[in-house]
């Protein structure tokens, strides 16, 4: 059948690529099952922060020793009750997990 109007010509082709598509199906490279499960994972990694190298060429060297020479008791309190400098870090990863064998993969 040959389609000689450019729009139903479009038409046509949307249509056979809907089909296509919807065909189309995950394969677990294990057993070959389209049993397939797809979830998205988020994995946290805390960062510790440090000062720069600036900050201690220029600041760090003389004023940590003075903290700890004058400011003993408050540095000691601060140090054990104070913030901690973490930084979250996310990561998000798209996983397919067969429901047969219990393959999992990242897509």
């Amino acid at each position: 059948m040959t389609i000689h109007n450019p729009l139903a010509k479009r038409i046509a082709e949307e249509k056979k690529e809907e089909n296509t598509m919807s065909k189309k199906q995950i394969v677990c490279p294990k057993c070959g099952s389209h049993e397939v499960q797809i979830s998205t994972v988020n994995e946290v990694k805390l960062k510790n922060q440090h000062h720069s190298v600036f900050w201690w060429l220029f600041i760090g060297w003389w004023w940590v020793p003075v903290k700890w020479l004058y400011l003993t008791i408050p540095a000691l309190v601060f140090k054990l009750f104070g913030n901690k400098k973490q930084k979250a870090i996310n990561k998000y990863k798209t996983i397919a997990v067969c429901q047969r064998c219990g393959n999992s993969w990242e897509i």
